[in-house]
């Protein structure tokens, strides 16, 4: 891995300005201190990008798997937390055809796990165009979105990459979440993204459990 310094020269600027300021809240002993900004740097770096799953999709038979193009972009909205991404998903064969759209939020907490905190747009109408629109964007607030509490998948680095997932109990999601489908896993290697999903359950419950021919296999083009 390379040093801390360097990754963080590579990091989209947006993001290099909170990097430090996340990294040495708590009373970490120096070597650890030094280890999870290490790979704080290294997850800054690798999760934004452009991803598409159309080698999943055209190796596949029946279409199983709709063909996805996966954006993630860092924001620089302080109105609404220190480290803000923009996540969107698109149909591969119509851009403009929005199948999904997220903020994110990303945090250390008091046990010094990464956590990604998920947010829907509670007008979704409104902010279709954000991610082609920086200054609409910028005009985000806290009350245009609400978090799917719960939900949150924890971040941590593995021997290959990174990998998240929900809380053991489980998300419950609410009644105006029914049939949407909410994000229990990731796994990160490299310029290779894995997802698992599911649909709410009764009473709107989400478990970590995930069937794995139902992943999504994105692999980065660019970003």
């Amino acid at each position: 891995m390379r040093s801390g310094a360097t990754d963080m020269l590579r990091i989209p600027p947006v993001l290099f300005a909170v990097v430090m300021s996340l990294c040495v809240a708590g009373p970490v002993a120096a070597a650890d201190k030094k280890k999870e900004e290490a790979e704080f740097v290294a997850l800054l770096k690798t999760l934004p990008g452009d991803y598409d799953n159309l080698a999943q999709t055209e190796s596949e038979q029946g279409g199983q798997h709709a063909a996805v193009i996966l954006s993630i972009k860092p924001l620089n909205v302080q109105t609404v937390g220190k480290l803000v991404l923009y996540m969107r998903e698109t149909a591969a064969d119509d851009p403009r055809r929005l199948l999904a759209q997220r903020i994110w939020i990303l945090e250390r907490d008091k046990e010094h796990h990464f956590v990604q905190h998920v947010y829907l747009f509670k007008e979704p109408q409104r902010w279709i165009h954000a991610g082609d629109d920086p200054l609409l964007m910028q005009s985000l607030m806290p009350d245009d979105i609400s978090q799917l509490v719960g939900c949150e998948l924890i971040w941590t680095s593995t021997a290959t990459g990174f990998s998240a997932a929900i809380r053991p109990q489980g998300c419950r999601t609410a009644a105006s979440s029914s049939g949407m489908l909410i994000e229990t896993g990731v796994t990160l290697v490299g310029d290779d993204m894995t997802v698992n999903e599911q649909q709410p359950g009764p009473g709107g419950r989400v478990t970590p459990e995930a069937d794995p021919a139902l992943a999504y296999h994105f692999q980065r083009r660019g970003g």
